[in-house]
């Protein structure tokens, strides 16, 4: 069905990786809020000045004021769509490269717990791309010199 292929994980250590998502989707947020505000303001200013000069609600300069603000607001939000699912998309697959090794290295702790006490330590492989590669490399340094003092 899978042909023997591993089916990946989205959430390998949920607590890590939403809370990773939520501060910088909260950031995209708060990013694309201020822009709208200072958007809001520009067109505001406009308003303004139209009252000022006395012309009435209905005039051209007002609807043209409406339907400007209408399409930057409809670009700010389809921009905000697009970066929001890039930055999952991206998020996500950070936060692999970070959960990723230390969940394995966790995982391999637990199994090298249950084995009987003779049995020499094995090494821990991370994947290629894998952030803290120098956990791989320490604990694999530290089981070789545990299984040759044995």
């Amino acid at each position: 069905m899978f042909n023997n292929r591993k089916v990946k994980t989205l959430l390998i250590n949920k607590p890590f990786q939403l809370s990773f998502l939520g501060t910088f989707g909260g950031f995209i947020l708060g990013i694309s809020l201020s822009y709208s505000i200072a958007a809001y303001l520009f067109f505001h200013k406009f308003y303004q000045i139209g009252h000022k000069l006395g012309l009435p609600e209905g005039h051209s300069f007002f609807n043209f004021l409406d339907e400007q603000q209408i399409a930057l607001f409809q670009i700010f939000a389809i921009t905000f769509i697009i970066v929001f699912c890039v930055f999952l998309y991206v998020g996500l697959h950070l936060s692999h490269r970070v959960a990723g090794p230390l969940h394995r290295l966790n995982n391999h702790l637990k199994e090298m717990a249950q084995r009987p006490k003779d049995e020499p330590l094995s090494d821990v492989k991370f994947r290629d791309k894998d952030y803290f590669p120098e956990l791989q490399n320490s604990f694999n340094q530290f089981a070789q010199r545990e299984s040759s003092t044995d």
